[in-house]
């Protein structure tokens, strides 16, 4: 497992994105922990390139050497993160494009200025080979090489060949709609997208073409579904041993049909009663078979339903068709003959068969059969709604076929891409779903990659550990380093976005590539969560420590009002003194009007939102005191309206019940003692009453 792999495999290595004509925005990125390189560029002209080695070692490559690198890109929200990521794809892929047959090197570079908005350079490095990408001027450059360490390193200008060694990977679980036509083609140019939108739009054409229906039958989002789930009981199929998290099987539902007609199913459910009522062990069974069937007959009748006119038409055919059934007693020995009766039916009367979308009648036939024969009928739950396939359904029996592949296969062959009968439902938390769904989608690339093994595979992970429990994203890195390398035969890179201090915190500082200025570069790996929190993703800066901004309001409220209600008390209780002094009477009137003159500026100098009559219970008085306070200023004297002690207290009791709710001892402490000084000037108060 540890080991260090010095024999370079196309790693890229610096990746530099401009995009100041449009967005003001330059992006410099070195992100090999062993390698420097600084690029001077004069007038769009690259004049300079100087590389530098770096001592660093490479956790990633030392744990697992088949992985290259590891980098995550980190920054405040809408800094550009998904922008850095798609730059990286939208390059190669456009590059791995060009056809460089019959051209000379200054035709290829006119071609690659004239297909970009924006300038670029990416550096591959192999052993000791450079190979930069740019739509930069080059001139000069090639004529020298460059010294790295002892060793000589040769350069290859925009050798577009060359990336036919690399292949990109990318994922995110972002539904972008403007990606949606975008991503059709980017199943090719030496790109993979396996993001959610893009599956969907490759699945739908790949629906398109192979389809010979004049109208289709389905959407998108039905194909895709039914792709995904075959894709996940494939994975777990072959690696159920090996998921990180416990999965004891799969629940299969007849779907509900909205056009059904209670009539229909309680005439099923009739026959049912009247012929196998002594076929206990498979009454769940029988009822989910032929629950399955009726939405087979449902959809034969809608496929012919194009126009409302001829809709209701079959609708009346449909309803025939069923009350010419007989329920008679012992007319059906088993369940399989009710279902043969049924389909025999179905097929004679709308002449299915002349269909292409539409199964084949053998095709239910298997997979009733498959079911009534194979599955216990324990496995049938939720009164016969239901089927649950267990983890041992997926182990291969004698003939190396599992049930599950087998009723897969039968399922397949009626569906034909095109119509679901049946909802799929994982038993496992939304998080481990969707780390099912991204490993599996990561497993069906298997083949298709492991035929190109002299490509280095480029994973460019937009997010992908959102949604996901922080316990999971704890252990999401360690699971990305055991599961990727050992699923593919080639050397991987990956390159990620996230928003998560857990994942960073397996990260050390020289693999991170900051996209704010503003953060400072310190140490990551294995570092206090609560300190990532604030310093690598920028959080705003608050007095009472890193809290969401709802509880920050509140408590600033509160904190405001009680210091703005103390100052009141202070100032309202003092009084013209009863003096002969006049010296003394004048320094103690000069003390009363500076805090007059303090509650006055306060409350006319106040930050909008930190007092608000409306929103905040206060005494009356004080109330009053705000709203004619907005007019001082202009003339207006603001008087006293007094308040009743059981009010002030009422409203003092209500801050003290909101203070009990903060979770950080010292502040807490500090409203507390804000509140107590209140309370100290009510007794007075009380007492001089008394």
């Amino acid at each position: 497992m540890y080991g260090t792999d010095r024999k370079r495999k196309m790693e890229l290595v610096y990746y530099q994105l401009n995009l100041e004509e449009r967005l003001n925005k330059k992006y410099i990125f070195n992100l090999s922990p062993n390698v420097e390189i600084n690029i001077d560029v004069v007038s769009n002209t690259i004049s300079k390139i100087n590389i530098e080695t770096k001592n660093n070692i490479n956790i990633f490559n030392d744990y697992n050497n088949r992985v290259l690198n590891l980098n995550v890109f980190i920054g405040k929200n809408g800094a550009g993160k998904t922008t850095l990521l798609n730059g990286i794809e939208d390059i190669i892929y456009l590059l791995s494009g060009i056809d460089v047959k019959n051209k000379n090197e200054n035709e290829i570079n006119d071609e690659i200025k004239a297909m970009f908005s924006f300038k670029y350079i990416i550096i591959f490095m192999e052993e000791n080979e450079l190979f930069i990408y740019t739509d930069y001027e080059t001139k000069g450059i090639h004529e020298y090489d460059i010294k790295y360490g002892m060793e000589t390193i040769h350069l290859h200008l925009n050798e577009i060949d060359k990336l036919t060694h690399v292949l990109v990977v990318s994922y995110s679980n972002i539904l972008d709609y403007s990606k949606y036509d975008v991503t059709q083609y980017r199943d090719g140019n030496n790109c993979l997208t396996i993001s959610d939108l893009a599956l969907m739009a490759k699945e739908w054409r790949d629906y398109k073409e192979n389809t010979n229906e004049d109208k289709y039958l389905t959407c998108p989002l039905t194909v895709f579904y039914h792709e995904e789930t075959v894709r996940q009981i494939r994975y777990y199929a072959d690696n159920k041993d090996r998921i990180p998290f416990k999965i004891n099987g799969i629940l299969a539902k007849n779907k509900v049909r909205t056009d059904g007609n209670k009539e229909i199913r309680r005439k099923i459910i009739e026959i049912v009663n009247y012929n196998f009522s002594d076929e206990q062990n498979n009454h769940n069974k029988t009822k989910f078979i032929l629950t399955l069937i009726i939405n087979v007959i449902m959809e034969g009748y809608a496929l012919r339903a194009n126009v409302v006119s001829v809709r209701r038409k079959i609708q009346k055919d449909r309803d025939s068709f069923f009350n010419k059934i007989d329920p008679k007693p012992n007319k059906f020995i088993n369940c399989m003959q009710l279902v043969d009766y049924l389909l025999n039916q179905m097929y004679s009367n709308n002449k299915m068969n002349s269909r292409p979308a539409f199964g084949e009648k053998s095709d239910f036939i298997e997979l009733a059969h498959f079911m009534y024969m194979q599955i216990d009928d324990s496995q049938f739950i939720q009164d016969g709604n239901a089927m649950y396939l267990r983890k041992k359904d997926f182990d291969a029996s004698s003939s190396h076929i599992s049930n599950v592949d087998y009723m897969m296969q039968c399922y397949d062959k009626i569906t034909n891409h095109q119509i679901s009968y049946l909802d799929f439902e994982w038993k496992m938390s939304n998080g481990e779903q969707k780390l099912l769904s991204m490993f599996s989608r990561f497993y069906s690339l298997k083949d298709k990659i492991n035929e190109e093994t002299k490509k280095t595979l480029l994973f460019l992970l937009d997010e992908p550990d959102t949604s996901l429990h922080p316990a999971w994203q704890q252990e999401f890195v360690l699971q990305l380093m055991k599961y990727i390398p050992a699923l593919y035969s080639s050397k991987v890179q990956f390159i990620i976005t996230t928003h998560s201090p857990i994942f960073l915190s397996d990260i050390p500082k020289e693999h991170v590539c900051y996209i704010d200025d503003e953060i400072k570069h310190e140490e990551t790996f294995s570092a206090n969560i609560f300190n990532l929190y604030k310093k690598a993703f920028i959080l705003k800066p608050r007095n009472i420590g890193v809290i969401g901004d709802f509880s920050n309001e509140i408590i600033k409220n509160i904190s405001y009002a009680l210091d703005f209600w103390i100052l009141y008390l202070e100032a309202s209780s003092l009084d013209t003194p009863a003096t002969t002094d006049k010296a003394y009477e004048k320094i103690l009137m000069e003390e009363i009007n500076m805090k007059k003159k303090k509650l006055k500026y306060i409350l006319c100098n106040r930050e909008p939102g930190n007092i608000n009559a409306e929103n905040w219970i206060l005494p009356k008085e004080i109330k009053h005191f705000i709203d004619d306070g907005e007019k001082y200023g202009k003339g207006k004297k603001t008087p006293i309206r007094k308040n009743s002690v059981e009010e002030n207290r009422e409203c003092l009791a209500h801050y003290e019940n909101i203070t009990k709710l903060i979770g950080e001892p010292i502040l807490k402490k500090a409203l507390i003692q804000k509140i107590q000084t209140i309370r100290e000037y009510m007794d007075i108060s009380d007492t001089l009453m008394k």
